[in-house]
């Protein structure tokens, strides 16, 4: 037969605080059903009690609490209701004044080598706002005669698992709790790859995180619902609210999306939208963790793991970080543009205008909406002047500066920019004399031909007559 016993190790203390609080602690190991020795209580002045309960070290498969009253001494009835007490909590405030108590226990070990703390805590009034923190493991509620906006906490406040001071509360790690009742939120505390951070649950069973996740209040007046995880933007106002619709990167106007929907906003209702941090209870099934999630330009409010190409706008919306049908995850961080580093349709803005520039990929230069080239200005990635002898050397210079020298009718200009589909300009310019570094014939009246070329090597230019005395100064252009 399994041996019963009861292990009362001390009262570790026993004291009359300076608020009119004392607090005794009983601890109890091992299988067993008993009580603790009585406590007097005649003269002391409490007329509230509660008691708390932690476990460490093990569990127990079973195990019940309460407090007894005694008038005598020798006869007790129950103080208050019984607790199960295999998880650490907290049981009711009790009110009324006794002449003994005690604690009765019974035990059961389940796992381990458990240990059973009880704490009897009593109060003298519940006047001044005392705060009755009451509930059961993962989350407390409160009430008490005098609750206020402002309440004046009792030291130590007495929470399942801990016993703190007023300055601060400690909060262990648990999971997900269930969603609270709507129009309340649930604060807890988790780990997170060894990292403990405050977590608020909503009603509609939404979890944000403290210090990482930023959300904004806004008002759907389209007529249409907005659905959970869609991309909105803001489309006006509503007081100091603003109203928000589906956003589409298709136009300026409405691509601007501020984040998604954290969850369905029926019209014409108020919602909530995430802007900033991670949503989680979406579809991401169509993606790959990792993925860049940019706004579409088909579909309003949905997202793409493809780039919109032109004319469309580039609108980033975040990353997967969990691909899943039900529960997947998104970190939301709207900016505008494709990755850094790259240059896409939509992605380079025009100084001082909406408009944006689009890449041709065909050709691979920037166009406007209508496919117009626009510039104040033009260059070239190389530029060579040589005013020696033929042959010209000017590397892969797709522009440059050249002579034919006097009694001369023809250049080689070497240059790897020719190709066979290359479209070359000559024009005869007589003020680059100080770039050459000659005296320009100024005597223009030849005419200028490309007569021979070799791809990726050089072209010739042949004159309709040598130039005398001084060379003639020519500039050349290569389009391909």
């Amino acid at each position: 037969m399994k041996k019963v016993c009861l292990l009362l190790l001390l009262v570790l203390f026993f004291t009359r605080l300076s608020f009119s609080q004392f607090t005794t602690q009983y601890v109890v190991s091992r299988d067993t059903t008993g009580v603790s020795p009585s406590k007097r209580e005649i003269g002391s002045g409490t007329t509230v009690r509660f008691i708390s309960w932690n476990i460490s070290g093990g569990t127990f498969s079973a195990c019940s609490v309460k407090a007894e009253q005694s008038a005598n001494n020798l006869t007790f009835s129950d103080l208050g209701t019984g607790n199960t007490c295999t998880s650490n909590g907290v049981g009711p405030f009790v009110t009324g004044v006794v002449n003994f108590s005690r604690i009765s226990f019974t035990l059961t070990v389940g796992s381990g080598t458990p240990v059973l703390i009880v704490n009897y805590v009593g109060y003298d009034s519940m006047a001044s706002g005392l705060l009755n923190i009451q509930g059961t493991a993962n989350q407390i509620t409160s009430s008490g005669p005098g609750v206020a906006p402002i309440l004046s906490l009792p030291s130590p406040v007495i929470l399942p698992g801990a016993i703190q001071t007023p300055q601060y509360m400690d909060f262990d790690n648990i999971v997900t709790p269930s969603a609270p009742a709507s129009g309340r939120a649930r604060i807890f505390a988790q780990d997170a790859q060894g990292v403990t951070r405050m977590l608020m649950e909503t009603s509609p069973g939404n979890v944000l995180s403290f210090f990482r996740d930023a959300v904004a209040r806004g008002r759907n007046i389209t007529g249409g619902t907005i659905n959970k995880g869609a991309a909105v933007y803001i489309n006006g106002s509503t007081g100091t609210v603003p109203t928000v619709a589906k956003a589409r990167a298709d136009v300026i106007s409405t691509a601007g999306a501020i984040g998604l929907a954290i969850s369905s906003i029926a019209s014409p209702a108020f919602g909530t939208i995430q802007t900033q941090g991670q949503m989680s209870g979406i579809n991401t099934s169509a993606y790959t963790e990792g993925d860049r999630l940019y706004l579409s330009a088909v579909t309003a409010g949905a997202l793409t793991n493809v780039i919109p190409v032109a004319p469309n706008l580039i609108r980033q919306i975040g990353f997967v970080i969990t691909s899943h049908a039900v529960n997947g995850v998104i970190f939301i961080d709207p900016d505008w543009g494709a990755p850094s580093g790259t240059l896409t349709s939509g992605s380079i803005p025009f100084a001082g205008t909406d408009g944006l520039l689009n890449q041709n990929n065909s050709s691979l230069f920037w166009v406007d909406a209508t496919g117009v080239l626009k510039s104040t200005s033009y260059g070239t990635v190389a530029n060579c002047a040589d005013g020696t002898a033929t042959p010209a050397d000017c590397a892969s210079a797709p522009d440059g500066h050249v002579i034919i020298s006097a009694g001369a009718t023809s250049v080689v200009v070497n240059t790897t920019r020719v190709t066979a589909n290359s479209e070359i300009f000559i024009q005869e310019d007589s003020s680059l004399g100080a770039l050459l570094g000659v005296t320009c014939n100024t005597t223009i009246v030849r005419l200028y031909t490309v007569t021979a070329r070799t791809v990726g090597t050089f072209f010739t230019i042949t004159t309709s007559a040598a130039p005398i005395i001084d060379p003639a100064c020519l500039g050349y252009k290569i389009e391909n």
